[in-house]
């Protein structure tokens, strides 16, 4: 008896949750444009991570923008150290890392998919002032996880677009979502 209604309690949890649309992470169909988009930029190291996880996604990310289903466009990438804390004498101990990135996607035929997207990123960085390689190594790793995380947040955009855009007008609703995304 209690494994018959363990067996139809898994039955009914799996016939609604694929029933719903509910898939586990890797088995989500890409969208059309996502298929072989062409990732456009000078900052190398976020280019490959985005190729990376494009493919990890099922993606065929391609070397030129010749036959790509998109690009993906980064016009501005910027890494940015301010002042964050001072001392009692002015002497700083700690720094703010930003991470900005601008970047939009484009049609094949090069009309707007999704229009510029702002997006800024800030770790704390802070250090005692006689460890200068701790300094370092703490700043590569902030550098390092803020491209991680910008690699995530436009991955999630592109998938959340696609979503919110299924037999609707792809450009004109993208447009009030995309202006600014600060975070």
């Amino acid at each position: 008896m209690y494994k018959n209604l363990t067996r139809l309690f898994v039955l009914t949890v799996i016939m609604i949750s694929s029933g719903c649309g509910f898939y586990l992470r890797g088995q989500i169909p890409l969208p059309g444009y996502l298929d072989d988009p062409y990732v456009k930029g000078s900052h190398i190291e976020l280019v490959q991570r985005l190729k990376v996880e494009l493919l990890e996604l099922g993606a065929s990310p391609k070397t030129e923008a010749l036959g790509a289903s998109s690009i993906l466009e980064l016009s501005r990438v910027s890494f940015l150290r301010e002042v964050g804390s001072l001392n009692n004498r002015g002497k700083v101990t700690g720094y703010v890392l930003k991470y900005e990135v601008v970047y939009r996607v484009l049609n094949p035929d090069l009309s707007v998919l999704i229009e510029e997207t702002y997006l800024t990123l800030s770790r704390n960085l802070d250090y005692d002032r006689g460890e200068v390689l701790q300094l370092q190594r703490e700043e590569s790793f902030l550098r390092s996880e803020l491209v991680d995380e910008v690699v995530k947040r436009i991955v999630e955009r592109l998938l959340t677009f696609s979503a919110n855009n299924v037999g609707h007008s792809a450009a004109s609703s993208w447009k009030q979502h995309s202006r600014s995304a600060l975070i």
